[in-house]
């Protein structure tokens, strides 16, 4: 069962930080089905989107302004 505290994924269950890191983990790689997936789930989870957007989307864009050109 899935919870507001965890989501599921690929049977993976992750807690909320590893969510977002994964959703980070998945925009950084350019995994965009991955990143739409994990962001669906969390919003089925009653996640709100700015909090979404905050802790994982907006980490992995900045990750990429740190890559090694």
């Amino acid at each position: 069962m899935i919870n507001l505290n965890c989501g599921q994924l690929d049977d993976k269950v992750y807690t909320m930080p590893e969510h977002f890191e994964a959703i980070s983990r998945a925009v950084e790689s350019g995994d965009d089905k991955q990143v739409i997936q994990l962001v669906r789930e969390a919003l089925r989870n009653g996640v709100p989107a700015v909090e979404i957007l905050e802790k994982g989307l907006v980490l992995g864009i900045q990750a990429l302004g740190k890559l090694p050109q």
